[in-house]
């Protein structure tokens, strides 16, 4: 029995390595990213749909929608940052749902080569984001190699 717990775990840990790894690169990927906007220009949006308080594992996003015009074209968005993080690894998470009020205008960054791309908000994804799947990879690569060295 307890052979079949310690395959099961193991086997549970390969994917936790992957998963890691994932977490890692795309919180990399949007750090790189965030190097990029920090050049894009403002423009002013109006919230029509303010977000709900996000919860531990919430979107950071959820409910949010804002209106903008470019070359006069109306659009639509829902976009706040570079990626839709779990409030639980956003440091102020908290701060961003009472900063977006439904009938406010606010600055928004547009890319200056698509108007369909915008964010309200271009603060860099979280280190510890990088960090967390590093080190989820690394302590599930532990577990899969004390299995194969105890068997």
């Amino acid at each position: 029995m307890l052979d079949i717990v310690v395959r099961m775990v193991s086997y549970l840990a390969s994917f936790g390595i992957l998963g890691g790894l994932i977490l890692a690169a795309v919180a990399a990927g949007a750090r790189v990213k965030a190097r990029r906007v920090a050049g894009w220009p403002s423009i002013k949006v109006h919230i029509v749909e303010a977000p709900a308080p996000p919860g531990a594992f919430g979107s950071l996003a959820r409910g949010l929608r804002y209106r903008y015009q470019v070359d006069g074209r109306l659009h639509e968005n829902a976009r706040l940052t570079l990626l839709d993080w779990p409030a639980g690894v956003w440091p102020d998470a908290a701060a961003f749902a009472p900063r977006y009020r439904a009938g406010g205008y606010v600055d928004a960054f547009i890319n200056p080569k698509l108007s369909d791309d915008v964010l309200l908000d271009r603060t860099m994804p979280p280190a510890r984001a990088v960090h967390l799947g590093l080190t989820v990879a690394i302590a599930c690569t532990l577990v899969v190699l004390a299995r194969r060295l105890l068997v």
